[in-house]
């Protein structure tokens, strides 16, 4: 149970930015879809950044990719098949925001947050 509140900032944060893109387009969003994962960021340790980082990444990978099931169905007419690609992908790019996560929380242990952009 305390996993589970650990990681709603980023479960919010990977939802809130999927919703300011199409297909629910609510563009206003898109200035402060992260500012709940980037906060929990700051009072996190190492590991709980990297951990933070891959739910943020798994889930916000999962949405953007919900176009993939439908086509590999229509390609291969295969039921299975077709929610491989789409379980797979995620699991692989979550890996890319464990990396900016842990690159967020190492600018704010050093109070640098002014390089959270480059970051």
């Amino acid at each position: 149970m305390a996993s589970l509140v650990r990681a709603w900032p980023a479960a919010a944060g990977a939802l809130l930015l999927f919703a300011a893109f199409p297909p629910l387009n609510l563009s206003f969003l898109v200035f402060v879809a992260l500012a709940p994962w980037f906060a929990s960021l700051k009072s996190t340790t190492r590991r709980g950044a990297l951990k933070s980082g891959y739910v943020f990444g798994f889930i916000y990978i999962l949405c953007q990719m919900s176009w993939l099931q439908p086509l590999v169905w229509r390609w291969t007419h295969d039921a299975m098949l077709s929610w491989v690609p789409f379980f797979v992908a995620p699991l692989i790019g979550g890996f890319y925001f464990v990396l900016c996560a842990w690159l967020i929380r190492h600018c704010w242990a050093r109070n640098w947050p002014w390089m959270i952009p480059f970051a």
